[in-house]
């Protein structure tokens, strides 16, 4: 008896993050199309990798890549920034002591063109260095015009030339206390969605019995 709540409990966390997985499954076959198995196959290690459940890689991944998307990417440059605009969310995270969600909040507005989140790393995507880079890498027109998918490759590729200090930090340094903790809490992630995807058809089965019930009470 003493057992049932916390039993209880433990199977509504479960049930709730393989529902989240579930959904940010799906929201990732949408975003990615032909490219989505990469995407999931990069996510299922991302736990010892990047200190992240599948989940919350797969969300990262997601977010990044609509960005991408939208300014007219195609499907395998856009499955290719995303995973490394991952990977540097996690290095972010750990070579500045910040929460995953902190970087990678900073990162995606600069890829938007909202540089002052990212000067608190030191790290300059103002447009006059955004167009330098872009000179210097052949992107967009002779006339320094560029369209938004160029415009997004030069903030991508100036991010990514100024982050040589942070690129490979979470590996370096996965042994240590932050890190291992980190990795310890994706894992556990992984697992609650795992137990919840198991629970999930009784769950349903429960939810059909009890509607009609539920109904006639009305």
């Amino acid at each position: 008896k003493n057992l049932t709540a916390p039993l209880l409990a433990l199977g509504g966390v479960a049930l709730n993050a393989a529902s989240d997985l579930d959904e940010t499954r799906n929201k990732t076959a949408v975003v990615f199309d032909s490219m989505a198995k990469d995407i999931f196959a990069f996510a299922d290690n991302s736990a010892a990798a990047y200190g992240m459940s599948e989940q919350s890689a797969l969300d990262y991944a997601s977010t990044y890549g609509s960005l991408l998307k939208n300014t007219g990417l195609a499907d395998e440059q856009t499955a290719a920034m995303s995973k490394s605009l991952v990977q540097l969310t996690a290095d972010y995270a750990s070579f500045h002591n910040l929460k995953p969600e902190e970087a990678f909040e900073k990162i995606k507005a600069g890829l938007v063109g909202s540089s002052e989140p990212l000067l608190a790393l030191g790290k300059d995507l103002r447009v006059a260095q955004v167009e330098a880079y872009a000179m210097a890498n052949g992107i967009g027109a002779a006339d320094g015009s560029m369209t938004n998918a160029e415009q997004t490759l030069a903030r991508y590729g100036a991010l990514m030339a100024q982050s040589g200090d942070e690129l490979g930090d979470f590996q370096r340094t996965s042994d240590g206390l932050a890190n291992s903790s980190r990795i310890m809490t994706a894992e556990f992630g992984n697992l609650s969605a795992e137990m919840g995807e198991l629970l999930i058809p009784t769950a349903v089965e429960f939810m059909q019995a009890l509607l009609p019930i539920l109904h006639n009470l009305n």
